[in-house]
């Protein structure tokens, strides 16, 4: 492989792995994330998770939804507001 000269096998695979302490982070960091999520007002909630956790369209979520594409956006916009927000506040 280009780039890797001179690396063993065991060095290679180390590289590519994450370590357990960045794994346990990465969790912590991933359930309060979706705390905060938990915490955001219904409306917001809905379509930032369909967004960001589900990877929907802003077509499929308005189609979800119900609602027009323009109020999805403002949804997801002011859903990510409030994130920041409580983000602040920690």
């Amino acid at each position: 492989m280009k780039g890797t000269e001179g690396l063993t096998y065991e060095s290679q695979l180390a590289a590519d792995q994450e370590l357990p302490e960045d794994q346990v982070v990465t969790l912590e960091m991933q359930e309060w994330i979706q705390s905060e999520i938990s915490q955001l007002p219904l409306q917001y909630r809905s379509a930032i998770i369909l967004k960001y956790m589900e990877d929907l369209s802003l077509k499929e979520i308005s189609e979800i939804l119900d609602m027009p594409v323009s109020t999805v956006k403002t949804r997801i916009h002011r859903g990510r507001e409030a994130l920041r927000k409580r983000m602040r506040n920690v």
